[in-house]
């Protein structure tokens, strides 16, 4: 991200006088501390006013906050942050933070962000009026705002907001010319859910905060999460690339299929666009922390889902990466998994890694990015390259540990007519990154659909998990998680 070329001014408009709302309780909440330089700094009192960033050299100029009489009832100073490190958006990308964070106003504000010429040009933006502005909370909790005004030449977007945390632009909506959605990569909430809730936003449906206007729940699982960490009658399943909580839900999916063999069945919902390590690492950490005697559970994974929950398995262990995520604890978040997990499921997951060509078609059918460009927003996808990436270097650390490895993969019989993949493949993974981990040791074993006496179906990546009931996976998973 482009430096700021001279400190910017600091434009301060009173207006009239008014009361403060606080939060439940009655105590506004700290200011969290972020990486990043300060933007913008200057105390606002209950007759309101405007900060914001007038210097017209800075890279955020434009983005402003416009506090109406009666928001505050005592003066407040008010700061812009860029946000920069760990769990910030990725260079190119404003990530803006208004503080103090968490701040509660009794009338709503006028929040306007810009979004930076470099990410319009990476992604082929050619309608600006699908980028949405996306709020994030302390917890990371998203909520997607209703767009009241937006500015072409400044590219500046404007919203109302009730309270302050992080605001960015994100693009939503597919279309020919970009990349589609960057929301499921990169801004929605990681946690591990039976339930969500979800709103529509350029036409398509997306989880978000429960406090989000208009969210209407979901049930992506069953039992509950407190019920999952103190029993051992449990399924973790984490999802494919592109996808969220409500990957798995579907009368011919695994939620609905395997209902029967478990109490307590939940998705760990992530950032599938920041690194795999960083995925698999909350994952760890949430497994570790909230674990009680006793508890016991198998994991799933989908497609990218399965390198991630991988990561988790084999290597999150010895990170120490993981100590920088919201959920670690020092005193729970150490040693193995050995003893929590018992079975753990891939279905059409690259553990041989992905060819560059399959990698940009996860973000770009169209084929006008570059892997740099993919590289430099969503390393989570790059992360996994045939050479050098995730699975690579899982394969070449590989040890056996207490977990029980099952592999499924597809075979679409296409005769290798795939576009992008050479061989035996379900149309996006080859067979043989999909049952590429080193050592099975019985009972562990990889499988490839289409089974003999099964020719007939399409075993394509996306039905491994979309029709698993009909085409036989479900059955093939319950006699694995049989075997004693």
């Amino acid at each position: 991200m482009k430096s700021i070329g001279r400190l910017p001014l600091i434009l301060a408009l009173p207006a009239a006088l008014g009361a403060c709302f606080d939060p439940p309780g009655g105590d506004k909440k700290s200011s969290s501390s972020v990486a990043g330089p300060l933007l913008a700094s200057q105390p606002v009192g209950a007759a309101g006013g405007t900060v914001g960033i007038v210097d017209i050299a800075s890279p955020f100029y434009g983005v402003k906050v416009v506090i109406p009489p009666g928001a505050l009832a005592s003066t407040t100073t008010i700061t812009i942050t860029n946000v920069t490190g760990t769990g910030s958006l990725p260079a190119g990308m404003h990530d803006l933070e208004f503080g103090p964070a968490g701040l509660v106003f009794a009338l709503p504000v006028t929040v306007t962000i810009n979004y930076s010429l470099q990410y319009v040009t990476d992604f082929l933006i050619t309608d600006a009026t699908r980028l949405r502005v996306v709020q994030r909370s302390e917890a990371d909790d998203p909520e997607i705002l209703p767009t009241l005004s937006q500015d072409a030449v400044l590219r500046t977007i404007s919203v109302q907001a009730t309270h302050f945390s992080r605001f960015a632009a994100v693009l939503f909506s597919f279309a020919a010319n970009s990349s589609g959605e960057h929301y499921r990569l990169v801004a929605q909430k990681r946690m591990l859910a039976t339930q969500v809730h979800q709103v529509t936003a350029a036409g398509d449906d997306f989880v978000v905060s429960s406090a989000q206007p208009g969210a209407t729940p979901v049930t992506v699982g069953q039992g509950s999460i407190a019920g999952l960490f103190a029993s051992a009658g449990n399924l973790i399943l984490v999802h494919s690339t592109s996808d969220d909580a409500r990957n798995f839900v579907g009368a011919n999916g695994l939620v609905d299929g395997l209902a029967a063999r478990y109490a307590n069945i939940a998705v760990y919902q992530y950032k599938s666009g920041r690194p795999i390590a960083e995925n698999g690492n909350w994952l760890y950490n949430e497994i570790k922390r909230n674990a009680a005697g006793g508890f016991k559970t198998d994991l799933l994974g989908y497609s990218l889902g399965g390198i991630v929950a991988r990561y988790a398995i084999e290597r999150s262990k010895d990170d120490p990466a993981r100590a920088a995520l919201p959920n670690y604890d020092a005193a729970t978040c150490t040693g193995p998994l050995d003893g929590l997990v018992r079975n753990f499921i891939t279905l059409g997951s690259p553990h041989g890694g992905a060819v560059d060509d399959v990698i940009l078609s996860w973000v770009e059918p169209t084929g006008a990015l570059t892997l740099p460009v993919v590289a430099n927003y969503f390393p989570g996808l790059t992360d996994n390259a045939q050479t050098g990436g995730t699975a690579s270097q899982l394969n070449a650390a590989y040890a056996d540990n207490g977990a029980r490895y099952f592999l499924v993969a597809g075979a679409s019989r296409d005769g290798g007519l795939s576009p992008l993949i050479p061989g035996d493949d379900d149309r996006l993974v080859a067979v043989t990154s999909a049952t590429g981990v080193p050592v099975l040791n019985v009972p562990e074993e990889s499988k490839v659909f289409p089974p003999a006496g099964n020719g007939g179906f399409i075993f394509s990546h996306s039905n491994l998990q979309s029709e698993a009931v009909p085409n036989g996976v479900r059955d093939q998973i319950v006699a694995w998680i049989s075997i004693p």
